[in-house]
């Protein structure tokens, strides 16, 4: 893995995921993001075991080490606050506890920043338009790149105002601004 090379492949993303992988549209932050993340999201856009009308036609001409290269980039670079419209939450119940009675876990079992379950990324300062639209993808099965289905039995057991609550807390905590550890 190259991150120089990385760096420079990202030039054509920064246009969404911003010049240091900070996006100040509904795109995702990158910056600091888990390599493992960085990697299976792309190499499922090029498979199309994720589909987006933006980032299929860019992936699919990626090869194995562009894909690492920059994985390898985005996750060097450190995470920085993202733009938050409102003001922080406090967490919510399915952030915190999930619904075990609806076998939901609660997020930060995965998504944790020092809990982290592969492949599974941090979402902190994520935009909460980008994060719902997730969870609803997963619900619908329009999204169906989780491991095992595993988001979308969580997802289809959330509630529309569990889902929103969950994209809202994601979105007003700034992201650990020291270097997640790979």
């Amino acid at each position: 893995q190259s991150i120089g090379r990385g760096a420079t492949l990202a030039q054509r993303c920064a246009i969404c995921h911003g010049p240091i992988g900070i996006s100040r549209a509904d795109s995702p932050n990158l910056a600091g993001q888990y390599a493992a993340v960085i990697y299976k999201q792309l190499a499922d856009f090029r498979s199309g075991a994720r589909v987006n009308a933006v980032m299929t036609p860019f992936a699919t001409s990626l090869t194995d080490q562009e894909i690492a290269d920059l994985a390898a980039y985005y996750s060097y670079l450190p995470r920085l606050p993202a733009y938050h419209p409102e003001p922080q939450r406090q967490p919510t119940r399915i952030v915190v506890d999930g619904a075990p009675t609806r076998g939901i876990a609660p997020c930060g079992s995965c998504h944790g920043s020092l809990d982290n379950k592969t492949s599974s990324p941090w979402l902190e300062g994520q935009s909460e338009v980008y994060l719902k639209a997730q969870l609803i993808a997963f619900t619908t099965g329009e999204r169906r790149n989780d491991i095992s289905q595993q988001m979308r039995n969580i997802a289809r057991a959330m509630t529309p105002q569990e889902i929103d609550a969950a994209a809202a807390y994601y979105a007003s905590q700034p992201p650990d601004v020291v270097k997640a550890i790979d």
